[in-house]
């Protein structure tokens, strides 16, 4: 049972498995990211490249190297994911792990797979990297967007690499609060 997301809502939009972008949803200004920040060729929505420039370099002073490893995906891209996991794993798999077109926050340009070096996704949460963003990344915008023990409200198994870019207030209240962003969007915007 899914709708069409609110696309007025800018930072605030909600995208997941219910609310689904529109065919010509249009991203705004996106820019790619240099090798000294990304690994590969990622790029992101305008005001939150800006904004994790700033969370990088910051984090470099500390010494926390955050490489992004995915970011802005187009439609057809979301598509090929999908529908590879499929192939390879089966529809409930895919289900499981991976957003169908349409559904993916990649679609965007808000979305940001942040990883380190020599990382790997089911033990970045225990690296200091993953501390460091846990504790800093709301001072820059982002939030822990498929955080554990809130899985029954995403749809996904818990993914310390993927933030989300809101905006500083309202990451500041949804990791105040210790709420998924589903839970966010219910209480505050679609009541």
């Amino acid at each position: 049972d899914s709708k069409n997301t609110d696309i007025s809502l800018g930072y605030q939009i909600l995208v997941n498995k219910f609310n689904i972008l529109p065919e010509d949803y249009n991203p705004g200004n996106i820019k790619k990211f240099s090798s000294t920040y990304a690994f590969g060729n990622v790029s992101a929505e305008e005001e939150c490249y800006n904004a994790f420039i700033k969370m990088a370099d910051d984090a470099r002073k500390e010494n926390i190297t955050l490489v992004l490893t995915s970011g802005y995906r187009t439609r057809e891209d979301q598509t090929n994911i999908y529908e590879s996991m499929k192939n390879s794993k089966g529809e409930t798999y895919a289900d499981e792990f991976a957003a169908r077109p349409g559904s993916s926050e990649h679609e965007t340009g808000l979305a940001l797979d942040i990883m380190t070096f020599n990382a790997v996704t089911e033990t970045f949460h225990e690296t200091e990297t993953y501390k460091w963003l846990h504790k800093h990344a709301r001072e820059y915008g982002f939030i822990e967007r498929y955080p554990e023990n809130k899985e029954y409200l995403t749809g996904y198994e818990r993914e310390s690499w993927h933030f989300r870019y809101v905006g500083v207030d309202l990451a500041n209240k949804v990791e105040e609060e210790g709420i998924a962003y589903e839970e966010y969007y219910a209480f505050y915007i679609d009541k």
